[in-house]
């Protein structure tokens, strides 16, 4: 469950003089909410299959590049998601993982700051980056390197109290992890769900599609949706009140399966909106 939404307001604290019992008001300065953004891409061998005559890596790639230009287009942003604050005040980083894990940057980039020829597909980057063929799938390695990432970056920046940083965790996978990596990766949830939100999107088809769908058997639900954290209603209310302002046709809220932040689709346009979703999600007014 997400903590309160902060009120992003200016406070007043009271001084009292022990002398002549004067009071003064002082106000102290608005805390800014800044929305950290870590993407988990599944860079296995497996999502170079095609689906509908385009690979699933590069799905991911036109998605996150499609999301950049959408961020960057303020006006735009700003009438749709309702944001108290400008997009500089959301920082993301790209974690790519196989059975190791490349970070795309040094550390979190501003969305809107984003190098959009930087984004290269998951399964690309892992090739150029380890100079090596895609292996197969460790969730946890990711899953890892993202808790790492965002405890290092607010570390660096601990002594700021003028920002509130709020992290989310956005995992995208289309197939099961490693046999060997499913108890720690369990392990790993268990703990990780305790400080961060954590969405998932299980890259697979849904339906009659998904019955004769080859990558679509090594679907594993039962791992997948334990990763993902609650939904309470609140935040589901939240939810699809942001995403019909980006797409009113896109039922976001009606993608989600069970309780939990745990999503399966392939479908493209379903993919931006989601990504354009869960990223903006804790920025936006209730």
């Amino acid at each position: 469950m997400l903590p309160e939404e902060v009120k992003n307001v200016s406070s007043e604290v009271r001084n009292v003089s022990t002398e002549d019992k004067n009071v003064s008001t002082v106000p102290l300065p608005t805390r800014s909410l800044v929305q950290l953004v870590t993407f988990v891409l599944d860079g296995s061998r497996s999502m170079d299959w095609s689906v509908k005559n385009k690979a699933k890596s590069e799905m991911v790639k036109e998605t996150l590049r499609s999301i950049v230009r959408y961020f960057r287009d303020e006006e735009r942003w700003r009438k749709e998601t309702d944001t108290r604050g400008p997009g500089e005040n959301i920082f993301v980083q790209l974690i790519a993982f196989d059975t190791e894990v490349v970070k795309y940057f040094d550390d979190f980039v501003r969305m809107i700051e984003l190098p959009e020829d930087a984004i290269l597909s998951p399964t690309e980057k892992i090739r150029r980056t380890l100079k090596r063929t895609n292996k197969g799938t460790t969730i946890s390695a990711g899953l890892r390197s993202a808790w790492d990432s965002i405890g290092d970056f607010i570390k660096k920046r601990e002594l700021d109290i003028n920002r509130i940083y709020r992290p989310t965790i956005i995992l995208l996978s289309d197939g099961c992890t490693n046999k060997s990596d499913r108890q720690p990766l369990l392990q790993l949830s268990e703990e990780l769900l305790k400080l961060y939100q954590v969405f998932v999107i299980e890259f697979g088809e849904s339906g009659k599609e998904a019955e004769t769908a080859d990558f679509h058997r090594q679907s594993c639900p039962e791992i997948l949706e334990k990763v993902a954290s609650p939904l309470d209603p609140g935040l589901l209310q939240k939810i699809k009140r942001v995403g019909q302002r980006i797409d009113s046709v896109v039922k976001v809220e009606e993608l989600f399966q069970g309780n939990r932040g745990y999503i399966r689709t392939l479908n493209e346009k379903h993919l931006r909106v989601i990504f354009i979703t869960m990223t903006t999600l804790q920025m936006v007014r209730t």
